[in-house]
């Protein structure tokens, strides 16, 4: 993969989590019982705080004066890809963990590849926390079911 599709990747990876994130608010706004209101805030808050560092990332990588002519390419994908590369599913759906479940699977095709050190390592923290946030969840809706 090269430093295009990584980057691609990246910011594809950072449009699921914009669009997780406001289906954590919405599925939150909607709940009644207050876990879950306050676990559905916490995964909105975790994905808004990825995102801003996932693009504080790219925007370095974007400036990076040894990485010419990236710059004019993000600025390309944003102005003509953006929302319409990811699948038309990511907008009808309510299932908060199918979108989870795709930045899922983009982290763990971004992670097989040649990634800087310090977004490996963002990757890794943010796959932890999903993970355990999934766990969680489940662990949540047994318990109300009881």
């Amino acid at each position: 993969m090269n430093l295009q599709q990584r980057t691609r990747h990246l910011y594809e990876l950072s449009q699921i989590f914009s669009l997780g994130m406001h289906h954590y608010i919405n599925v939150a706004h909607w709940s009644t019982k207050p876990v879950l209101i306050h676990f559905f805030e916490q995964r909105a808050h975790e994905r808004m705080a990825f995102v801003d560092e996932l693009q504080q990332r790219l925007r370095a990588m974007e400036a990076a004066p040894a990485q010419e002519g990236i710059g004019e390419m993000l600025r390309n994908w944003q102005e003509y890809c953006g929302f319409h590369s990811l699948e038309q599913t990511f907008f009808i759906t309510n299932d908060v963990g199918f979108l989870d479940n795709k930045a899922l699977e983009y982290m763990h095709i971004l992670l097989k590849r040649d990634l800087s050190e310090d977004t490996h390592s963002l990757l890794m923290s943010q796959l932890m926390r999903m993970e355990t946030g999934i766990l969680a969840f489940e662990q949540i809706r047994h318990h109300l079911r009881d």
